[in-house]
């Protein structure tokens, strides 16, 4: 799929040094993802089930089932995407486990609060009346706006697992997939799910160049375009990015359409309605439902596989899953050059470099698998 490199996964017996590769590339795996599925229609021999009217619209929405253990810091913040400001999207590392020689280290009580967090944050548990950074701030703050909207709102759909006595989990993922069964992107909901949320994925999306077809269905589109229009120019600000989603036809999928209760929900969210039929008439707008009742099956995989080898997992099975699909060859070489796609913009950050910008991280990890190591030496001794 690349322009002209070949990727090298370095191949090393420390899980360590391969999840700070993987942390370091994978905005380059994503980008080079949705930058080939969302031109597939110029792969030659490519034969999508709906070839003649190839993206001609979009389905996107949250499968629940996959979540997984993360830490329970929320207030991990994305300023990527300028339209939004600062977006909390909480931390999508594991945390800790109970046999991490940190925890071994700690008293009872703290014990238990350092369990919920990462090893990164597992110190903001035990500091008291922690004042957030001010960019911190507004984000929470933009967050608590959009809760407000959506919980006033007659059709929405928000989910925040914020359970403090167990370890929280995310939200699932968020699939963009194309009336012709194509994953064309997707993101991890680490935090929760909403407007805000949907919002971000999608704008990190196009600014990655990824192209969005002209339609979109969504389970709850009406509380999303009126949170694209009650927030535009307040916390959303103007961009090309921004205009190209107001001005794409929504409508609620077939599926979910009888629980909404607005006019519009009835008429111009209809897919049935005359400005949307180009985009729906004879188009599956449960291909999301569809797709998520096969990754049930693998739940259980999906929530065993700790951040940042999600990231790849998810890149790699969906690929296959695309190729499989399309007929596209999946170990056709420099397919992309061939295709005239772009490359990414991202640039790949070797073994070598990621591991020599990370020599502190590496030194501490070890001193860490050491004591661990002297600890089960002298539980065995002393046992």
């Amino acid at each position: 799929m690349t322009n002209s490199q070949t990727i090298e996964v370095p191949d090393i017996i420390q899980r360590f040094s391969h999840d700070l590769y993987f942390e370091a590339n994978g905005l380059f795996f994503y980008e080079l993802f949705i930058k080939f599925w969302s031109r597939h229609g110029r792969v030659d021999g490519c034969e999508c089930h709906a070839k003649d009217t190839c993206m001609l619209n979009f389905v996107f929405d949250t499968h629940m089932k996959a979540h997984r253990l993360v830490c329970a810091h929320t207030e991990s913040c994305d300023e990527s995407i300028p339209e939004l400001g600062p977006v909390a999207i909480g931390c999508p590392r594991p945390p800790l486990r109970s046999s991490s020689s940190i925890l071994k280290n700690e008293l009872a009580n703290d014990k238990r609060k350092c369990k919920y967090y990462c090893i990164n944050h597992y110190n903001h548990s035990l500091i008291k009346n922690d004042s957030p950074d001010p960019l911190v701030a507004q984000a929470l703050e933009r967050e608590r706006m959009a809760d407000i909207f959506e919980a006033n709102d007659e059709c929405t759909v928000h989910r925040d697992e914020d359970d403090r006595e167990h370890k929280r989990r995310t939200a699932g993922f968020m699939a963009i997939v194309s009336n012709c069964n194509v994953i064309i992107g997707w993101n991890e909901s680490v935090r929760s799910e909403g407007m805000r949320r949907n919002t971000y994925h999608l704008l990190k999306y196009l600014h990655l160049g990824g192209i969005l077809p002209p339609a979109a269905a969504y389970d709850s589109a009406c509380t999303f375009v009126a949170y694209l229009k009650n927030q535009y120019c307040i916390s959303i600000q103007q961009s090309p990015c921004v205009d190209e989603l107001l001005q794409k036809k929504y409508c609620i999928d077939r599926f979910h359409r009888r629980n909404h209760t607005r006019p519009e929900c009835k008429t111009t969210l209809s897919c049935s309605h005359p400005d949307n039929r180009p985009f729906f008439d004879n188009q599956n707008t449960q291909v999301c439902e569809q797709l998520f009742s096969h990754f049930t099956k693998l739940k259980a995989t999906l929530r065993s596989i700790a951040w940042p080898y999600s990231n790849i997992f998810y890149c790699i099975i969906f690929h296959l899953r695309n190729c499989f699909h399309t007929n596209i060859f999946p170990d056709n070489l420099y397919l992309a050059a061939k295709s005239n796609i772009p490359p990414p913009t991202k640039k790949l950050i070797s073994w070598v470099q990621v591991m020599a910008s990370h020599i502190d991280d590496i030194s501490e990890q070890k001193r860490s698998e050491s004591d661990e190591e002297n600890n089960d030496i002298q539980d065995y001794i002393y046992d």
